[in-house]
């Protein structure tokens, strides 16, 4: 059996293993739903390890980056390190029960802390389960890297270099790409996804946050006010309802249609709708965009990973940068740039992944099997 672990730190972690999920489901190999490790926590462990990296995000990237950067440490050793994880281990009661019950043959982490929980995995009954880390950003960090992890996951062959001089054998590195809901790899024409959402036949930007809102959507929006264009602007807020009040009170302050949505499970229509995506670089949310073939505008990182990720992106020509305050500026810059839009979807085209999931289901699916000599 399978059996997918995640975090809610984070939305992408949780759609890289509801994606995973989905593509075993579509191959009709039985797998249950994937488990929030955060959920097994204890709920003030919970609420610190939540919430503390929401605000982080929000209100203070500096500390996150040193936080990024100080953690950033293969192989951590020392009497600190274990006493770290085993402090965190009793913090999460809920982890071993789980996975005693379903006895798990391949275990399967789209984030680090379920990863650091299985760090006793060789004396426990769980022992002889295979572990996978699919990395859910374009580059590995240290928390990630862990002796007991059997397979490694990666987005890009940077990423496996890096692992390699990290110490991981080359043989444990599977280049297969960030799973993404199969749904980012077809696309409907913009106006009948403009029809569909009921959008005005407008150039048309869609401006997202992150499934938890932390983006500055609002510093974003202001740098419309300017915009003299006739375009439909989409701004997503994600679960952050405070957020989303605060740019519904200013959108009928512009001369263009402006729309304002929170959290939402149909974002593959709502990119198939749009000509430019403008996002901060997080690991999921630009593999979605550069699996439909957008043009993408990435606005500034939060946190080392974020940093990372924009920069493989800026060298790749695979999307351009730029500044809250300038947001609106250059997004109506690079549409009156048709060539200049050309350029970044071939880019897009050649490092995206599109069929990601279904791959590394495939692969999943061929190590059980062989796990459980059920093999043809």
């Amino acid at each position: 059996m399978i059996a997918l672990f995640h975090a809610s730190a984070g939305q992408g972690h949780q759609k890289a293993a509801e994606a995973v999920h989905k593509a075993l489901l579509i191959q009709e190999y039985p797998c249950p739903r994937p488990v929030d490790t955060l959920e097994l926590l204890r709920p003030g462990f919970r609420r610190l390890y939540r919430d503390g990296y929401h605000y982080l995000a929000r209100k203070n990237t500096r500390l996150l980056e040193l936080l990024y950067r100080t953690t950033d440490h293969p192989g951590q050793g020392g009497f600190l390190h274990a006493s770290r994880l085993k402090i965190q281990k009793r913090l999460a009661p809920g982890f071993s029960p789980i996975l005693q019950c379903r006895q798990p043959d391949v275990i399967v982490c789209t984030h680090f802390l379920p990863l650091e929980l299985l760090w006793e995995k060789r004396s426990r009954p769980f022992s002889r389960s295979v572990v996978v880390a699919i990395l859910t950003d374009l580059f590995p960090h240290g928390l990630w890297i862990h002796p007991h992890v059997d397979h490694y996951v990666v987005p890009t062959e940077d990423a496996r270099q890096e692992l390699v001089a990290m110490g991981v054998p080359p043989g444990r590195i599977h280049l297969h790409g960030i799973p993404v809901d199969p749904r980012f790899s077809r696309k409907t024409p913009s106006m009948e996804a403009r029809r569909n959402l009921g959008l005005p036949e407008k150039p048309t930007l869609l401006v997202l946050s992150g499934g938890f809102g932390t983006a500055p959507l609002c510093h974003v929006l202001d740098s419309f006010r300017q915009v003299k264009k006739d375009i439909s602007l989409v701004l997503v807020a994600g679960r952050n309802e405070r957020l989303r009040n605060a740019l519904e009170a200013r959108k009928n302050d512009f001369p263009f249609p402006v729309r304002v949505l929170g959290f939402t499970d149909n974002l593959s229509e709502w990119m198939d709708a749009s000509d430019i995506v403008l996002t901060k670089p997080g690991g999921l949310t630009t593999s979605e965009t550069l699996s439909k073939g957008i043009p993408l505008i990435l606005l500034p990182p939060q946190g080392g990973q974020e940093k990372r990720n924009r920069d493989y992106l800026l060298f790749r020509h695979a999307a351009i940068a730029t500044k809250k305050e300038e947001a609106g500026k250059t997004a109506v810059h690079l549409l009156e740039n048709p060539e200049k839009c050309q350029t970044l979807i071939r880019s897009c085209r050649r490092i995206a992944r599109p069929d990601a999931a279904e791959t590394i289901s495939a692969f999943l699916i061929d190590l059980d099997q062989r796990l459980t000599g059920s093999l043809p």
